[in-house]
């Protein structure tokens, strides 16, 4: 059989491309992957691949952009890649993209960069192999596993009817609870059931698509903290425009990734996943499913979908003992959440475990679950429990402007927000707390998830400065001028009867005049006069 000849553009499309000049910023990065997904026609079962390009501006690499996407189901793969390519340039299913001709263009192997070559000779693009395919391979694993859900449905529920309405019956109140506003990712919830084969499920409040609300079921804490890293690191990748190779990890770490990106499906190990989602986004198959099982609805914008996921395993429905476990895991947490809202609000857990067992039906008898919301950080020391912190509070680009600080150590990072900005008379703007110096050291996975904590609104201070000449930093003003402060604690002592807590007892320097008057709010309140206090010129 003659040798295939290779793909052309007829002229009309050169054209085209030669009435627009190309741009040296701007590189197309395309490839043609397998999606590992079967579709069944009338006679044979095929494999499709997916054709994608990618532009990436030299100016603002970490934003790329898709430009096209094409699936095929024929052969002829460097025809494909041409036409797609053109796709790309001169775009004609998506009309929202203007033409763009890049200057470079870089594929996975020489072979489909001498067939471009040859195709688009007369126009001025470099065309070359690329170091790192992992945009292609991301955005082609995101579309295969969005193809997989579409053609290959998950099983249906091998558990009984029953079984199945008390767990969305469980998950319909659990909704109603709205947890989401009181907790999110850290720290996940233990919930011992020791029934069902299952002796403890982790929860963790999360959101999927559209922003539609759910809760993962770990069935480990390794795989908590495991799907936790994951997200950190896909944080990282996207930070270096989406390529491992700019990646400057360990390699553990740069193959978790590599994992994670060509199995993302398996990325929450082993986990039960709850979201809810609006019935009319349901397609036809789960619809019916929800309908024939006569599942429970918090509302028309809740449907309760469960999906068993596994590192090894394809997604399927809970099975029907672990449905029961979840179930009671569930209605346990329910209750966890009526009695003990308020302090889940001000996150109680930063003084030590919020824990209780939780007397929950199952079937004729009842069973006790525990439950516990602990903190991955230290909790706050019981010796600062009643304890006054002395802060000293330093403007680090003016070091001779501060403010002395007296608050107790059991107060939130929020109060202190509050009379900083006071004391310095700053107009109100976002702000945050950070526990060292922000260039001491690489950010990981494990000083994220402490940071986090002892960071949020609602942490005692006690955690963040706990000893004598401790410090932390407080940057006002993130967005815009990021105005970092200084935070020592300069000593601890009693709490002193008839006053009121946090107080300022020292000041020295004038706040400089970084704002002007029209910044500030107009209907500033007078509660910031108690925190006015006379300059100390004493050091």
């Amino acid at each position: 059989m003659p040798e295939k000849p290779p793909p052309k553009l007829n002229d009309i499309t050169l054209h085209q491309l030669k009435r627009h000049p190309s741009d040296p910023n701007i590189t197309f990065l395309g490839g043609i992957t397998a999606t590992q997904v079967e579709m069944q026609t009338e006679d044979q079962t095929i494999q499709p691949h997916l054709a994608i390009w990618i532009a990436r501006h030299s100016v603002v690499p970490d934003q790329p952009q898709v430009r096209s996407v094409m699936l095929i189901t024929q052969p002829g793969e460097d025809e494909a890649l041409l036409n797609s390519l053109v796709e790309a340039m001169l775009p004609n299913v998506n009309p929202s993209l203007s033409p763009m001709v890049p200057g470079h263009i870089e594929v996975a192997d020489e072979a489909a960069a001498e067939m471009l070559r040859n195709a688009l000779k007369g126009i001025d693009i470099k065309i070359g192999v690329a170091q790192d395919m992992t945009l292609i391979n991301t955005l082609a694993t995101n579309l295969t596993s969005d193809l997989r859900r579409h053609l290959t449905p998950i099983p249906p529920w091998d558990a009984p009817v029953e079984v199945i309405r008390d767990l969305a019956s469980a998950a319909a109140n659990l909704y109603r609870r709205d947890p989401w506003q009181i907790l999110d990712s850290v720290p996940a919830v233990a919930v011992t059931v020791k029934r069902y084969g299952i002796d403890t499920l982790y929860l963790s409040m999360t959101y999927g698509n559209e922003d539609a609300e759910g809760v993962i079921a770990y069935f480990s804490e390794a795989d908590f903290h495991r799907a936790g890293k994951i997200g950190f690191l896909l944080e990282q990748l996207e930070m270096v425009g989406g390529e491992v190779i700019n990646l400057d990890l360990p390699e553990d770490d740069v193959a978790l990734v590599e994992e994670a990106i060509h199995a993302p499906e398996h990325g929450l190990g082993e986990a039960i996943s709850l979201f809810f989602e609006p019935v009319e986004s349901l397609n036809e198959e789960t619809l019916r499913e929800v309908r024939q099982l006569r599942l429970p609805l918090a509302s028309k914008q809740a449907a309760p979908i469960f999906t068993r996921v596994s590192r090894t395993e394809q997604p399927r429905r809970p099975n029907e003992h672990e449905a029961r476990a979840l179930r009671l895991a569930l209605d346990a947490f329910n209750q966890f959440i009526v009695r003990f809202r308020e302090r889940l609000e001000d996150e109680g857990w930063h003084f030590g475990p919020l824990s209780a067992t939780i007397q929950v039906k199952d079937g004729a008898e009842k069973v006790p679950v525990r439950v516990q919301v602990a903190s991955p950080a230290p909790t706050l020391d019981p010796a600062l429990r009643n304890a006054v912190l002395k802060l000293r509070v330093i403007l680090e680009e003016e070091p001779t402007v501060w403010r002395e600080i007296e608050i107790e150590a059991s107060q939130s990072l929020w109060e202190l927000e509050q009379i900083i900005e006071a004391c310095f008379g700053w107009p109100s703007r976002t702000a945050m707390f950070m526990p060292k110096d922000p260039h001491d050291g690489e950010e990981t996975y494990e000083t994220r998830l402490v940071e986090d904590i002892i960071t949020s609104d609602s942490a005692p201070i006690g955690l963040l400065v706990s000893r004598p000449r401790d410090f932390a930093h407080f940057v006002f003003d993130v967005r815009d001028r990021a105005l970092s402060h200084r935070i020592r604690l300069v000593s601890i002592g009693k709490k002193e009867p008839d006053v009121e807590y946090p107080r300022v007892v020292r000041a020295h320097g004038e706040t400089p005049p970084i704002y002007s008057p029209d910044e500030y709010e107009e209907d500033e309140s007078d509660d910031d006069d108690e925190y006015e206090l006379e300059d100390d010129d004493d050091e």
